[in-house]
């Protein structure tokens, strides 16, 4: 079974205004770019109009605070519409190191311009009122953010004929992790428009809304690519692609116009209801990866899952066998998921504990097994930090010691920060041997079973205490990396989409 119904009803997030965001959800206007067109709908005038066009999006940061701007140039012929936008944001940013979190308070600035053309009519915005704020929780493999904003944009028709009030709330929700990210944005608009008559014309009155649900998503995929001619020196290799889709759903009720000699009426008998959408894609780019080359896993039932993570270069080697069968250390463990997931340690002297010496400073590790010039030590480093995984006593960590079936789901479940999700004290995670599951690995066990990575034995038995062999690590992490790049874009994208 998988995490759906644990991921929906507990965790939530949010991408406003991460670089990683600019050029696919940019901003909060419910619009989506492919990195080179821009396309918004809008409901001024009582009717959808999709605009197109460009947006610009500049951003600097200082004390603190992230100013971004942007500026929209959209028009639609047809309609003879067109639309000029801008704005700026400053984004107050308060970290807590503490518990990993991060606190966005964004404010919007005063210098804020909107004209929408529409025929002969001018929309001008005259007051804009926006409060906005996110919060971002940084676990060791997965960003998770969530957020909210309201505002209310005043436009004047053609100087003084009239008034559009435009009410605005939303909430955003993401996740972003090396193989994958989704944002969704769940967007309520309602407008109030009111335009006095002028010589023969009739007063148009009228009140109507929309719902606006955005997701973009970014997916890594790894693929195993057979080379065509035989005279070559490897049969193949695996190729990792990224692509990057956005789709905006629109559900709106506006009234029912009707064009007379003497311009618009409303009829209040009737409602213009319907649902329109779009998606668009972005380039797929693509990189080939290290060709596979161990000599002892051709047949073996794991060959697959191991070839995949050689590709990614996962593993500490020194030789051209992989030793599928035997256990898998602590250290080679720590190396592999940090690989796998980006979890990588950051080389950066301001983050390290030292001792200082009259010619020298040098870096202490905190074990005394694991020297500080290990291959494996920044990883071992990082993780331990993260709070990932123990030492087994305090100042050792064991990095040759065999890894057991417990430790290794404990580590994978703590990347994705999703440990707290296992019911209360007193619950049976449903394997023959659960009595035997030690107390500190019974969360992330449950969790993992509820995540699809991990599965009884014939006998419905976990074996938490069993070490882990080399092929049995390298089947859970290609687990893991499914469930991140699959089941977290389907909890998300196809919640908000799908089942609006």
């Amino acid at each position: 079974m998988k995490l759906k119904k644990l991921i929906v009803a507990v965790v939530v997030f949010l991408m406003f205004f991460s670089s990683a965001a600019y050029a696919q959800v940019p901003g909060i206007e419910g619009g989506l770019s492919d990195g080179y067109e821009y396309k918004e709908y809008i409901f001024i005038t009582g009717e959808p109009i999709l605009m197109n066009g460009t947006l610009n999006i500049t951003s600097s940061s200082r004390g603190g605070n992230i100013r971004t701007t942007y500026h929209y140039t959209l028009a639609n012929a047809g309609k003879n519409a067109t639309l000029s936008r801008s704005y700026t944001i400053t984004t107050a940013v308060e970290a807590n190191s503490e518990k990993h979190q991060t606190i966005e308070t964004s404010t919007l600035d005063r210098n804020y311009r909107e004209t929408i053309k529409i025929g002969n009519d001018s929309f001008n915005l005259d007051d804009y009122a926006l409060s906005m704020s996110r919060v971002i929780d940084n676990k060791p493999a997965v960003d998770y953010f969530a957020g909210n904003w309201t505002g209310r944009k005043v436009y004047t028709i053609n100087r003084n004929q009239g008034r559009v009030i435009v009410d605005i709330e939303g909430k955003t929700t993401g996740y972003d992790h090396y193989w994958g990210s989704t944002e969704t944005l769940d967007i309520g608009q309602a407008i109030s428009y009111t335009k006095s008559g002028t010589g023969d014309t009739d007063e148009v009155e009228w009140k109507g809304n929309f719902h606006e649900y955005l997701s973009y998503t970014r997916e890594k995929t790894l693929d195993y690519i057979i080379n065509d001619p035989t005279w070559i020196s490897f049969k193949g290799g695996y190729l990792l692609q990224e692509k990057r889709e956005g789709t905006v759903v629109i559900d709106y009720n506006l009234p029912m116009l009707k064009e007379t000699a003497n311009g618009y009426v409303v009829d209040n008998k009737k409602r213009n209801t319907d649902s329109i959408s779009f998606t668009m894609n972005e380039p797929v780019s693509q990189e080939r990866m290290l060709i596979p080359e161990y000599r002892d896993t051709a047949g073996h039932w794991a060959e697959k899952e191991i070839g995949r993570l050689a590709s990614l270069n996962v593993f500490a080697r020194d030789t051209i066998y992989f030793y599928p069968n035997i256990p898998m250390t602590r250290a080679d463990f720590v190396m592999a998921v940090s690989k796998a997931t980006d979890m990588l340690p950051v080389s950066s002297d301001t983050t390290r504990t030292t001792r200082t010496t009259r010619n020298q400073t040098q870096e202490v590790s905190p074990f005394d097994d694991v020297p500080t010039d290990s291959i494996y030590y920044p990883y071992i480093k990082n993780v331990f930090e993260k709070g990932l995984i123990d030492g087994l006593s305090p100042r050792r960590f064991g990095p040759d010691e065999y890894l057991t079936r417990a430790q290794a789901v404990t580590i994978l479940v703590r990347a994705a920060g999703l440990e707290g999700l296992a019911p209360n004290y007193g619950y049976a995670t449903g394997f023959a041997d659960d009595s035997k599951i030690p107390l500190w690995a019974k969360d992330s066990i449950y969790v993992a079973s509820q995540m699809g990575i991990l599965k009884g034995d014939s006998r419905g038995r976990v074996n938490p205490d069993d070490r882990l062999t080399r092929a049995e690590a390298a089947a859970l992490l290609n687990r893991f990396i499914d469930y991140l790049k699959e089941d977290f874009q389907k909890d998300y994208k196809d919640g908000i989409i799908n089942y609006r």
